[in-house]
């Protein structure tokens, strides 16, 4: 599947720092958020696409005990759209104090369907929003080589027991994977996608960040 090149080292370094846990005792997350909606079509025919898989990432910046600084990762949703196109990700409420010691919050969007390129959407998330995919247009080389990229990037240490929001969209990769998987080397690569969706399944709600009063 190809990918949208514009921002990759954004996307890179989200994956990196998102396991970064020392952060600051001061928090200002939201204690709830509303549900975002929205509708999937295809770029040049503007029909609906079902079966789209969005996955959301709630992000935050935080300032690490050394003095550094990142964004995290504290919570996963996912949602399939439906014959219209539609897809709605829950309103939650941030009860168990995700990403404490962040500064800010913003969420981000990663966008799959089999035969079309991938999208991350991380500028203008609105709670109801249309996206346009473009149909796929590389080789199955293509496909294989950005699968890597897309397991690394929708990653998200913080999330918790949410982690298991990203079991929906590897398993729409491996999905795809199957109906083209001819070789030996091919069906590894498939497998290899479904061992990480089977991952994602096994995410608990263990704390993973952490304050400088919790290490005194």
């Amino acid at each position: 599947m190809k990918t949208n090149h514009h921002n990759f080292r954004f996307i890179y370094t989200l994956a990196l720092v998102g396991f970064l846990a020392l952060t600051t005792g001061c928090s200002t997350m939201a204690k709830s958020w509303p549900a975002y909606q929205g509708t999937i079509i295809d770029k040049d025919t503007r029909s609906p696409l079902s079966d789209t898989v969005v996955l959301a990432s709630w992000l935050g910046a935080y300032s690490s005990f050394l003095g550094h600084g990142g964004v995290a990762c504290f919570y996963m949703a996912s949602a399939k759209t439906d014959d219209n196109g539609r897809y709605v990700l829950p309103a939650w409420k941030n009860e168990k104090e995700r990403g404490k010691g962040t500064e800010y919050q913003t969420v981000t969007l990663h966008v799959y369907r089999a035969g079309y390129e991938y999208q991350y959407v991380h500028e203008k998330v609105s709670t109801d929003m249309e996206i346009k995919l473009k149909p796929f247009d590389g080789s199955k080389k293509d496909i294989y080589e950005n699968w890597g990229k897309m397991e690394v990037w929708t990653r998200c240490s913080g999330a918790g027991e949410s982690g298991k929001a990203r079991y929906l969209f590897l398993h729409a990769m491996y999905e795809e994977g199957m109906n083209i998987a001819n070789s030996d080397e091919e069906i590894r690569k498939v497998k290899r996608i479904e061992s990480y969706a089977l991952d994602a399944l096994k995410s608990t709600d263990a704390p993973r960040f952490l304050t400088v009063d919790d290490l005194k």
